[in-house]
């Protein structure tokens, strides 16, 4: 086997290979041809960084827009005064409800008296649970 001709072929199959990874990373980037945000067989997506600078040109161009807003707002409203003004009817009659809501409209629920049990039923029952306990614990020797 001639190793030159090897070598050649090899070189030609890269070539072919380095094309078709071009041809393939062109179709998987956006519309501004930077290379999509995820690679082949990566599950995140690859975070990308701002600069201190783009970040902090950002950052003064939104409080221009906030400033621009905030100045259209009050040129547009009529200033309003401060505080919630009442008359004191009105005053009065809040005073009112509220008293009214926190007030303890009925008295407290009268205490029921304690139930007993009588001595038979008692006994009964306390017969019953030996049973179920006898049979248990025969249940388990047997």
């Amino acid at each position: 086997m001639d190793t030159a001709r090897l070598v050649r072929d090899l070189r030609a199959e890269k070539i072919r290979i380095e094309r078709a990874i071009a041809a393939l990373e062109a179709l998987s980037s956006d519309s501004t041809g930077r290379q999509a945000t995820r690679t082949a067989g990566a599950n995140k997506p690859v975070r990308r960084k701002m600069s201190p600078a783009a970040r902090k040109r950002i950052s003064m161009m939104m409080k221009k827009r906030w400033a621009a807003r905030r100045k259209a707002a009050a040129k547009s409203a009529p200033k309003q005064a401060r505080g919630r003004r009442m008359s004191a009817a009105k005053k009065e009659l809040a005073k009112q409800r509220w008293a009214q809501r926190n007030r303890k409209s009925a008295p407290p629920p009268k205490a029921t008296p304690a139930r007993h049990m009588s001595a038979a039923t008692r006994k009964r029952l306390s017969e019953l649970a030996k049973q179920r306990w006898a049979q248990r614990k025969q249940a388990l020797t047997a």
